[in-house]
């Protein structure tokens, strides 16, 4: 069966949430919306659709791509105007395909056995699927009714369409035209997201267990609770059914999430916030003891479904977006352990020669380790990753030294061996100084907060300022400073400043 799929990507009721996502790509509990339609398709005998794009198609024929993945193949068109996507069908030949042609918008879903009707379906009848007011179809009621978007219609139909109409427009056609019998089938359940209240009904239906047989792919861990890989919750968060928390997603301390609340992947539900009768799409940070209820939230732009009002928030810590953070975050890292594997090649003769006068010359252990804290770091202490910092000094060195000996010590005691780490990927080049997990409890909990966002490096904002052993109000204020203004170019300027404090033992006036 043939399918021709309307997923134009534009819903008049959602302009605030369609400036970055196609209607079709919201989520509808474990995948995007559009996806539960082709694959509830292809598993009603659909094996070849003309999928009519407009608004961002680049995210849908990237979710889709040429359909080999579905076990089907997919066309994809390109419609001008959202409101009127039916003209791209005068460029798709009909004449040779077998009938019926499944006609279907992608932002709504019927509750409907579509293979019984095919098989009765003759090249002179129309079926429509709709939600009809009463239950009693008369005449007059068909026109009152609501239409699911969804019909049989044979490809004489199609290939004849108007130019320049709209979807009122061809459900009028359906009626009026005398070159077939109208057939209309009422159906009980619709997922329909044209609307936010559609959006958020949708998933409780989903959730509720009362679409056909439609379920999360994801394995139950209680009733009612989908929990999926990768995604994790401290002990102290609070799950009530039905509830689904998407890949990589994290639920802070005394979270509760639920019921009726649909966490996508990559998302963060920080400490002590509620979420219930809610989706949060993917990639969206939630802050600390935040209540979130009837609302659709993607990334730092809120829609409240309750009082029909929608809110750009533009403080990050109360909501936020993820995606851009953790991608540059990963692009620097890996510069940053590029670098580190170079430096640790250039110099690795200068390490041997002093691992070998060590072992020498000085009684005791070569070298020295201390478990500390990987960074960035989630605010639940049970999450924490660690690592062996490795150094040639032991931790912490109470050694009296002078000042030119303190920046020897620093450099090819500290520096040379803390490479390692940063081949590794374990830790930055530049950043703040790692800490052990007992070293972070008993930060004050505003340093506490900035520091697990940050990350840690060799070179320091702390050393380039105030020396090798900075006052606790100085490791303060650079640490702070940095959270603000680390960036790419201000590390540079810290390796610079860096080596000037090392050569010289402080910085020049001008510097500091």
């Amino acid at each position: 069966m043939l399918s021709v799929i309307i997923s134009h990507g534009i819903s008049v009721a959602k302009r605030g949430i369609n400036e970055r996502w196609p209607t079709p790509m919201l989520p509808l509990v474990d995948k995007p919306f559009i996806q539960h339609v082709m694959e509830f398709i292809l598993d009603q005998g659909g094996d070849e659709s003309e999928i009519v794009l407009s608004h961002l198609p680049e995210e849908i024929e990237r979710l889709l791509g040429d359909g080999s993945k579905f076990g089907s193949r997919f066309t994809f068109h390109l419609a001008k105007d959202p409101s009127q996507p039916y003209d791209t069908l005068k460029s798709v030949s009909f004449e040779h395909k077998s009938s019926p042609i499944l006609l279907a918008h992608a932002d709504r879903l019927p509750d409907v056995d579509l293979k019984a009707f095919v098989s009765e379906f003759r090249e002179s009848d129309a079926v429509m699927f709709r939600l009809a007011e009463t239950n009693v179809i008369t005449e007059k009621s068909l026109h009152s009714s609501k239409w699911s978007g969804w019909a049989l219609v044979s490809p004489t139909f199609l290939a004849q369409l108007p130019l320049g109409i709209n979807e009122q427009d061809l459900e009028s056609l359906l009626f009026s035209s005398t070159h077939h019998r109208i057939r209309i089938v009422e159906i009980d359940k619709l997922l329909d997201i044209r609307t936010y209240q559609g959006l958020l009904d949708s998933n409780r239906t989903f959730l509720s267990g009362q679409f056909r047989d439609f379920a999360p792919e994801t394995r139950e861990r209680s009733h009612g609770v989908w929990i999926s890989r990768n995604a994790t919750a401290h002990l102290s968060a609070k799950l009530s059914a039905p509830v689904f928390v998407g890949e990589n997603s994290h639920l802070g301390a005394g979270a509760r999430v639920g019921p009726f609340a649909v966490i996508s992947e990559n998302c963060i539900v920080d400490e002590d916030s509620t979420v219930s009768d809610a989706v949060i799409c993917p990639n969206t940070y939630v802050g600390v003891k935040i209540d979130l209820k009837n609302v659709v939230v993607e990334k730092n732009w809120m829609f409240n479904v309750r009082i029909g009002t929608e809110v750009t928030v533009t403080d990050s810590f109360i909501l936020g977006g993820l995606t851009g953070r953790y991608e540059k975050r990963r692009i620097e890292g890996l510069a940053s352990r590029t670098v580190g594997i170079a430096l640790l090649l250039f110099l690795s003769p200068f390490l041997l020669v002093i691992v070998l006068f060590l072992k020498l010359f000085r009684n005791g252990p070569v070298f020295f380790t201390k478990e500390v804290v990987r960074l960035p770091a989630p605010s639940d202490e049970f999450l924490w990753k660690t690592f062996q910092l490795i150094s040639f000094r032991p931790f912490p060195d109470t050694s009296r030294q002078n000042s030119a000996e303190r920046h020897c010590v620093e450099l090819f005691y500290r520096f040379l061996p803390a490479l390692i780490n940063v081949a590794r990927g374990e830790m930055r080049f530049v950043g703040i100084s790692p800490r052990s997990s007992q070293d972070i409890m008993n930060l004050e909990e505003d340093w506490k907060t900035l520091y697990l966002r940050s990350k840690a490096g060799i070179i320091t904002e702390a050393f380039v300022r105030y020396g090798p052993q900075p006052a606790k109000e100085e490791l303060y204020s650079a640490e702070a400073v940095y959270s603000i203004m680390g960036c790419p170019s201000y590390d540079m300027r810290l390796v610079g400043n860096y080596i000037k404090r090392v050569i010289f033992g402080k910085l020049r006036r001008r510097s500091e």
